[in-house]
């Protein structure tokens, strides 16, 4: 092929045998290897594919643009960036609703913390044995300044729940097949849906397996008036350790069942529960996920919960 049958060819590059080389000085030949083709797509299509955070139809997608332009072997850093572009619309317009998760209120990182008062206590291994002046100390700063397990090779704390990412090993524990965590969002919402994840079983241990949570019932808090068209409802005391509402509360607010559901740790390692159709009138910014019993052990973890619903504007 000569120099004037390619149509993207320039005066700074000629062609033989399918082969495409620089017959510019050196200094013009600098980050060259850049816009080789093969570079050049191969990084503007990592970096559209995952800046979209969608693969939906890719291969089709790239066959039918790039087959026209490959089959000569050829392919500018003009070229290219016009193929991308072309690539990135037909992603978006076939990208569907399934293709992009829904965002999770109850993350850490996206603003929403833990209630510690209407929060069940950490679990502590040594909590039963004989205990000197220097670990009460320790316990003390654990429990009231950092919320710290140093017991364990990680932090256990309740926002390990809120954690974006699962890390085996890493997550809440409490005593007991029953206890509660109480979420702040980030902002009043109606909630819709709900989840849980956990480890999957075949990577675990039977105690661990057990571990896990089974029947799960979720709270939201509302005033007397919405909650009074709820046949179920609790006063936040009953929540907390020392059966008192917490500060800032009013002595009418009710906790209001939203729905409840079961977790069942041989499916799906992350399981999505829509809530009671009743409570869409529910506006409401602090939730509770009770846990009401797990699958047989004598402690319950929560790696990662989900909270989903519709902002109120």
């Amino acid at each position: 092929m000569s120099h004037h049958d390619f149509p993207y060819s320039s005066h700074r590059f000629r062609f033989a045998s399918n082969a495409e080389y620089a017959i510019s000085p050196p200094a013009l030949r600098r980050g060259a290897w850049l816009k080789r083709p093969v570079v050049a797509f191969t990084l503007g299509i990592l970096t559209a594919l995952l800046g979209k955070q969608s693969v939906v139809h890719a291969s089709t997608i790239i066959d039918a643009y790039l087959t026209p332009h490959i089959s000569s072997g050829q392919m500018p850093i003009d070229a290219t960036f016009a193929v991308l572009t072309s690539i990135t619309d037909r992603l978006l317009a076939n990208a569907t609703p399934a293709s992009v998760p829904p965002r999770n209120l109850a993350l850490f990182g996206g603003g929403a913390r833990v209630n510690s008062l209407l929060t069940s206590a950490t679990y502590n291994p040594h909590a039963h044995g004989s205990v000197g002046p220097l670990r009460r100390g320790l316990r003390w700063v654990r429990d009231t300044m950092l919320g710290v397990e140093f017991s364990r090779l990680h932090m256990s704390r309740p926002r390990d729940a809120l954690s974006e990412n699962m890390e085996l090993g890493r997550c809440w524990e409490f005593e007991g097949p029953t206890g509660h965590i109480a979420i702040e969002l980030p902002e009043v919402v109606t909630i819709t849906d709900a989840s849980v994840a956990y480890i999957p079983a075949p990577l675990l241990s039977q105690v661990a397996v057990g571990r896990a949570p089974r029947r799960v019932t979720m709270w939201g808090l509302a005033d007397n008036t919405t909650a009074q068209h709820f046949t179920e409802s609790h006063a936040p005391s009953l929540f907390t350790a020392n059966h008192r509402n917490p500060p800032g509360m009013h002595y009418t607010d009710r906790f209001v069942k939203l729905g409840g559901f079961v977790f069942d740790i041989d499916s799906s390692h992350h399981q999505f529960f829509a809530m009671d159709p009743d409570s869409a009138t529910i506006q409401t910014s602090l939730v509770i996920f009770e846990v009401n019993n797990n699958h047989g052990s004598s402690t319950t973890c929560l790696y990662y919960l989900g909270v989903y619903g519709i902002e109120v504007s």
